[in-house]
C-alpha cells in the first residue's frame, strides 16, 4: 500500500477464520529455536514468549483490519501492556 492515501470508508465483513494464521515453535527438535526460548536451566523464557505472542497478535490484527484494497492507507495498530498473567 505504498503511496496509498485514501482512508478506509467502509467496514469489512470478515470472520475470525479469514484472519487466522498459525505458527509452530519446534523447541524440542530445533536447537536454534530452543536457544531462543529456553534459559540456561532449561526453563521457558516467559518474557520472550509474551513478546512473540504480542508481535503475532499484531500480525493477526493487521490481517483482520486490511480491506484488501491497494488505494487505502495502512492502519496504525497499537497493542496493550499485560501487567500480570495468572
Amino acid at each position: 500500500k505504498r503511496g496509498a492515501t485514501e482512508p478506509q470508508k467502509e467496514l469489512c465483513c470478515k470472520k475470525p477464520r479469514d484472519s487466522q494464521i498459525s505458527i509452530s515453535l519446534p523447541v524440542a527438535s530445533d536447537p536454534q529455536v530452543r536457544s531462543q526460548y529456553l534459559n540456561f536451566r532449561g526453563g521457558l523464557r516467559f518474557g520472550k514468549l509474551l513478546e512473540d505472542i504480542d508481535a503475532f497478535a499484531g500480525n493477526v490484527a493487521f490481517l483482520h483490519c486490511d480491506d484488501g484494497r491497494s488505494d487505502t492507507a495502512q492502519h496504525t495498530l497499537v497493542t496493550a501492556c499485560v501487567d500480570r498473567v495468572d
